[in-house]
């Protein structure tokens, strides 16, 4: 008898899977059994995924905070030597104005007011055709 022709046979076959299905159902039982005795074993398995996701999330922060350091230090960079040229501009603009050119400038300023502001009106009444007949 080879080995295979025992497989022909059907009772043996059934047998063979129900054993299998036994053990099967005995094993996890016996693993539920264990699961039941240390309900931590399961807490401890999330916890451990709990951590992980946690540590994933600090570097993207860790990230974060890098590149937002970094474009702060820039616009400081960008902001330490923006003065200087500032108070150039300012102090060649005032060299401008002062001096002859500021006189003159006063000088037209003075001439535009006194031409467009309005002339005095003469103390005397004006004749209307209600004067007229009193004269």
């Amino acid at each position: 008898m080879e080995p295979l022709e025992l497989f022909r046979d059907p009772l043996v076959v059934i047998g063979l899977a129900i054993a299998i299905f036994a053990g099967r159902v005995f094993y996890m039982a016996k693993r539920l059994k264990s699961a039941a005795r240390n309900p931590t074993l399961a807490d401890q398995r999330a916890l451990e995924q709990a951590k992980q996701s946690l540590d994933a999330h600090k570097q993207s922060l860790r990230a974060a905070r890098g590149t937002l350091t970094g474009n702060i230090e820039g616009a400081r960079d960008t902001l330490r030597y923006y003065r200087k040229p500032l108070d150039r501009a300012r102090e060649g603009t005032t060299k401008a104005i002062s001096g002859a050119l500021r006189q003159e400038a006063f000088e037209e300023a003075k001439q535009l007011y006194r031409t467009s502001r309005p002339k005095p009106k003469s103390k005397r009444p004006r004749r209307t055709r209600e004067t007229e007949s009193d004269f």
